[in-house]
């Protein structure tokens, strides 16, 4: 079996580290980062995220009734098109 040469330590630790690890890394520092938190401010992460998932669903739902009723115009007007 042929060994692998490396370059340099980065080449090394590049190949080594794979994304899996990489995600376990992160999250752990996350959980870290949120347990050195005090209460009231893992209750205002919490109320932000809140208010950002609220804002994406009302985004979420004008959208949607933008395109439902852009598309009801364009169908009447095709209707009236073709029945003149």
């Amino acid at each position: 079996m042929i060994k692998k040469r490396y370059t340099n330590a980065n080449h090394y630790l590049l190949e080594s580290l794979t994304l899996k690890k990489i995600t376990i890394v992160a999250i752990m520092f996350s959980l870290f980062v949120i347990s050195g938190c005090s209460s009231q401010n893992k209750q205002d992460i919490k109320q932000g995220l809140t208010e950002v998932g609220h804002a994406t669903r009302d985004a979420t739902t004008a959208t949607g009734h933008f395109f439902r009723d852009t598309t009801k115009d364009v169908i009447e007007n095709v209707k009236d098109a073709t029945n003149n």
